[in-house]
């Protein structure tokens, strides 16, 4: 939709003026053309010049709240400013300064949601293995890094897995005739383990689950 045929649609003033800030609205009561709503161009060879109502609005913000970067506990800041006020139209552009610097110790949170249904169980155990390696890695980015896992169960229909009596089937490689063998029942989510700074307790509920 080009610019023009944007602003023809309104019907109103306030509607002209509130599409674009080069929509311009003729308030002529002499005005005969079909279209009061237009660019100031295109109306300007209809309508008395001081007969038209536009609202140019250069845009500009104010800045409201611009807290200073602090890395004390409970009161981080890392971007700043932290509140705008704009003043701008419909299809204007403004450009605004925002600044970003990461603090240290910044609080991390990792929870790690799994699909424990058979077919996912060698990631279960690979996620188990690297469970300390990840948990060493991330607090050398933050002291303050936390982990917590929770699980569910795919749903038993095709494509997402193979049921029967409304139970995953797991099929042992080395005994794949095993009718003894079965997953969990099927659930949407259960929690494993709250968030913890204790990575050792990850890797178990992890094997444990």
């Amino acid at each position: 939709m080009t610019l023009q045929e944007h602003c023809l649609s309104a019907k109103t003033c306030g509607e002209c003026i509130s599409k674009s800030v080069d929509c311009f609205w003729c308030e002529d009561e002499a005005f005969s053309h079909i279209y009061r709503c237009n660019g100031e161009k295109q109306l300007q060879f209809h309508c008395n010049k001081e007969k038209l109502v536009g609202a140019k609005l250069n845009p500009r913000y104010e800045t409201l709240v611009d807290r200073e970067f602090s890395k004390k506990f409970g009161q981080t800041v890392q971007l700043k400013p932290q509140k705008y006020r704009l003043h701008m139209r419909t299809n204007s552009e403004l450009k605004i300064p925002i600044h970003f610097q990461q603090a240290d110790d910044y609080p991390m949170d990792l929870y790690y949601l799994m699909d424990l249904s058979c077919t996912m169980k060698k990631f279960k155990t690979n996620l188990a293995n690297v469970g300390k390696t990840l948990a060493d890695t991330m607090k050398r980015t933050t002291k303050d890094f936390k982990i917590g896992f929770g699980a569910f169960v795919d749903k038993p229909v095709m494509p997402f897995s193979s049921f029967k009596l409304d139970r995953i089937q797991c099929i042992d490689p080395n005994n794949p005739n095993d009718p003894n063998v079965w997953g969990e029942p099927t659930y949407s989510f259960s929690h494993k383990l709250t968030l913890d700074s204790d990575e050792k307790a990850f890797v178990s509920r992890v094997r444990s689950a």
